[in-house]
C-alpha cells in the first residue's frame, strides 16, 4: 500500500466511526434529549476549532517540502505549539464567555459537559497533524497503525461509557480522555532532537503564512456550520440529530476525494501538474462511488428507519438530497489553486458560495423545511466548483477534461437524478 491510499484509509476509518459512534449513541439508554446535547456538543467543538485547525494543517502540507521555509520535522514541531498555544487561548477566552457563545450559536441555555468540552478541545485540537506527521515521512504501516488503535480505542471507551454509566456526562469523559491519549501518542512520535531557536522562530512567520489559508478554511466549513446554526436556531432542537445523521455523503466518498485532493498538493508542487494521475484516480473512483450512491438514495429511507429507529426516517431523506453533493465532490478544481497558492479566487468562491447557501437556505426552507436547507447546500457546492472550473479553464489553462472523463461524470450524472427523483416522489 502507497502512502496515499494509507493516508486516505485513515480518513475513511475516521468517518466509519463517526458514523459508528452516532448509531451507538442512538441505540445507548441515552434519552433523545441527551442524544440532542452530544451532537450539539460535538458541532461546538467543531464550529469553534476546525477552521483555523484545518488550515494550519493545510499549510503544513503546502509547505512540508518547501525550501524557502521551515520544513521537515522543524516543522512538524513549530505547528504542535502553535495548535497548542491557540487551544490554550480559546480555552482562555472559553473561560469567560463560554455561556454566551453557546447560546448565540446553538439557542440553547444550558451548555452539558462544560469542562470536559474544554479539556477535548485543549488535547484534541494539535493531534489533528499526527496522521499528516506519518503521511509526510511515508511510515506507511506506523499510519495504519495509528488508523486502527485510534479508532476503535474512541469507540470502545465510548461504549463502555455509555452503555455502563448510562448518561451523556460518561460520554464527555470518555471523547476528552482519549483525546489525552492520542495526544501523548503525538507526543512520542515528534521529534524532538529538531528542537532549537528556528522551531521558535518559525511559528510566527508560519501563522501568518497560514492566515489566508485559515480564513479559506473558515469559509470552506462556513456552509456546513452556518447549516448547523440554522437548524439549532430555527428547528426544535430535536430535529438537530435528524440533520447531522442525515446531512452525510456516502462514507468513502467525501473522505477519498478531500483526502486525494489534500494528497495531490505537495506531488503537484514536486513533479509538476500530474493531471493524467488525477483524473485516472477521480475516474476509478466514480466507478466505485456513483453506483453505490444511487443504490444509498434508493434504500436511504429504510435504512435509516433500521439502523437509527424511526423516529429518525426524515434523516433518510436528508440523507438522500445530501447524497447528490457528490456531483461536485468529484470535480477537484482546487487542487490546482492551493498547489499554485491562488489564494484570491479561493476566497471569491468560497464568499459566492456562502452568499448563494445564506440566500437559497432562507428561502428553501419556508417552502421544504430541512429538506430546502439540504438542497441548498447541495446547489451552493456546485456553484463554488464551477468558479474554479471556470478559473482553471481561463487563468491557469486546465480544462475540465484534463481532470475528469466528461463522459462517465455525465452518465453517471444522470443515474444520480433519476435515483433522487424516484426516492422523493415514487418509492
Amino acid at each position: 500500500m502507497d502512502s496515499v491510499t494509507a493516508y486516505q484509509g485513515f480518513f475513511l476509518v475516521r468517518y466509519l466511526t463517526s458514523a459508528l459512534l452516532s448509531v451507538l449513541i442512538v441505540r445507548s439508554p441515552l434519552a433523545i434529549q441527551d442524544v440532542s446535547f452530544f451532537e450539539l456538543w460535538l458541532f461546538f467543538s467543531t464550529m469553534l476549532t476546525s477552521f483555523w485547525s484545518n488550515g494550519i494543517k493545510n499549510g503544513y502540507l503546502a509547505s512540508y517540502s518547501r525550501k524557502e521555509s521551515l520544513q521537515g520535522e522543524a516543522l512538524s514541531l513549530a505547528l504542535f505549539f502553535l495548535l497548542q498555544l491557540l487551544s490554550v487561548a480559546l480555552l482562555v477566552l472559553l473561560l469567560f464567555a463560554s455561556d454566551s457563545i453557546w447560546t448565540l450559536f446553538t439557542g440553547q441555555h444550558d451548555m452539558p459537559g462544560k469542562s470536559w468540552l474544554f479539556a477535548y478541545i485543549v488535547f484534541s485540537v494539535p493531534t489533528i497533524i499526527t496522521e499528516n506527521i506519518l503521511f509526510l515521512r511515508r511510515e506507511v504501516q506506523q499510519l495504519q497503525s495509528y488508523t486502527v488503535w485510534s479508532n476503535a480505542g474512541q469507540l470502545v471507551s465510548v461504549g463502555l461509557s455509555v452503555w455502563l454509566f448510562g448518561n451523556v456526562t460518561s460520554v464527555f469523559v470518555a471523547m476528552a480522555c482519549w483525546s489525552v491519549v492520542k495526544w501523548i501518542y503525538l507526543v512520542t512520535i515528534l521529534k524532538w532532537d529538531y528542537m532549537g531557536s528556528i522551531v521558535w522562530k518559525g511559528i510566527l512567520p508560519f501563522f501568518r503564512y497560514a492566515l489566508p489559508l485559515i480564513f479559506l478554511m473558515l469559509l470552506g466549513n462556513g456552509m456546513e456550520l452556518m447549516d448547523g446554526v440554522l437548524v439549532s436556531r430555527f428547528f426544535d432542537s430535536s430535529v438537530f440529530p435528524v440533520y447531522r445523521y442525515g446531512a452525510r455523503e456516502l462514507p468513502v466518498s467525501a473522505l477519498l476525494f478531500t483526502s486525494l485532493g489534500a494528497a495531490m498538493i505537495p506531488l503537484i508542487q514536486q513533479n509538476g501538474v500530474v493531471m493524467t494521475d488525477l483524473k485516472a484516480r477521480v475516474t476509478r473512483y466514480m466507478h466505485l462511488l456513483f453506483p453505490l450512491s444511487v443504490l444509498a438514495i434508493l434504500a436511504s429511507e429504510t435504512a435509516f428507519t433500521w439502523v437509527y429507529g424511526a423516529q429518525y426516517s426524515e434523516a433518510g431523506t436528508v440523507f438522500a438530497i445530501y447524497m447528490t453533493i457528490i456531483s461536485s465532490r468529484v470535480l477537484l478544481p482546487q487542487v490546482y489553486q492551493q498547489a499554485f497558492h491562488q489564494h484570491t479566487i479561493l476566497v471569491i468562491s468560497s464568499v459566492i458560495e456562502l452568499a448563494t447557501n445564506l440566500v437559497l437556505s432562507l428561502w428553501w426552507m419556508t417552502l421544504w423545511g430541512l429538506f430546502g436547507l439540504v438542497a441548498a447546500t447541495v446547489v451552493a457546492y456546485s456553484v463554488q466548483k464551477l468558479v474554479l472550473i471556470v478559473h482553471n479553464w481561463v487563468v491557469n489553462g486546465i480544462a475540465p477534461s484534463a481532470y475528469i472523463d466528461l463522459r462517465v461524470y455525465a452518465f453517471y450524472m444522470f443515474s444520480l437524478f433519476i435515483a433522487l427523483f424516484l426516492n422523493l416522489f415514487v418509492l
